[in-house]
């Protein structure tokens, strides 16, 4: 489908296919757990191959908790998110499905990370919030702005 609408459209857009992976947050996990720990009790809890699993990240939460994200099919990741929990050692966990496009931190755009950014613009620098350059959203006291607007606004982000 893909190849199709490519040839439709010519070189008018880049066509993308979207990812058939689901992305799962789970959260509460205990401070010790391990993503092999993960594979191993999504896939006992949901009857399903260890290697479906691709844990991306685990990261500090609140009270010796820790996060984590991971990968699977999206087949799998529908069944998983709506059993909403996994028990992982003593634990109970909460799942939930990791909304939204990733967005670039180079090019400040939607559908991509900056590793693989192919934007000749830098925004790095930017405000996610006002879009002026040369402070972060944190400490912008300015009014929020719409990213299209300012683009407009400043031709260098364009």
């Amino acid at each position: 489908m893909k190849d199709s609408i490519a040839q439709v459209l010519g070189g008018e857009a880049e066509v993308r296919s979207s990812s058939q992976e689901s992305k799962v947050e789970i959260r509460d996990l205990d401070a010790l757990t391990k993503k092999s720990d993960i594979a191993a009790a999504l896939a006992k809890q949901y009857d399903f191959d260890e290697g479906k699993v691709k844990v991306r990240s685990i990261r500090p939460g609140y009270s010796e908790s820790q996060i984590a994200v991971i990968s699977l099919r999206l087949t799998i990741g529908k069944v998983v998110t709506k059993g909403g929990v996994v028990r992982i050692g003593w634990t109970i966990c909460k799942i939930k499905e990791r909304g939204g496009l990733p967005r670039c931190y180079r090019c400040l755009e939607n559908g991509h990370i900056a590793s693989k950014c192919l934007s000749r613009i830098d925004r790095s620098g930017c405000c996610f919030k006002c879009w002026d350059q040369g402070h972060k959203a944190a400490q912008c006291s300015n009014k929020s702005a719409c990213f299209v607007c300012a683009a407009a606004r400043r031709k260098d982000m364009i």
